[in-house]
């Protein structure tokens, strides 16, 4: 029997920051809905980014390549994103990869 897994991601648009908090497990199967809230940004009016992703419980390969892809598609644009409030999950990932000098991290009071 398979589990319920459990993803959210909550985009809250406040020009020109998109917030986007994210829930759950980030894997192959929840990537592509944080890839889809971060591409509407320029439709909000939003050229700065903020990951919040104190709720990831899990991430994988997909999840970090959806994480870099992010940052990469904002980035092109002109944009810029920010990780704050990182799980311990996503800290290990980030970590054990070699990743984390490719992100800017903020604190979430300052976010």
């Amino acid at each position: 029997m398979v589990g319920l897994l459990y993803f959210s991601v909550n985009a809250v648009p406040d020009p020109p920051q998109l917030r986007v908090v994210v829930t759950g497990e980030l894997d192959v199967l929840s990537a592509p809905g944080l890839r889809g809230a971060v591409a509407r940004r320029s439709a909000e009016g939003c050229s700065s980014v903020v990951l919040d992703l104190d709720g990831v419980t899990f991430i994988d390969c997909t999840g970090l390549s959806a994480l870099l892809a992010c940052q990469q598609e904002v980035a092109a644009s002109g944009g810029t994103l920010s990780v704050a409030a990182l799980s311990a999950a996503v800290t290990r990932v980030i970590e054990l990869t070699g990743t984390a000098g490719r992100f800017d991290t903020m604190t979430l009071e300052s976010a």
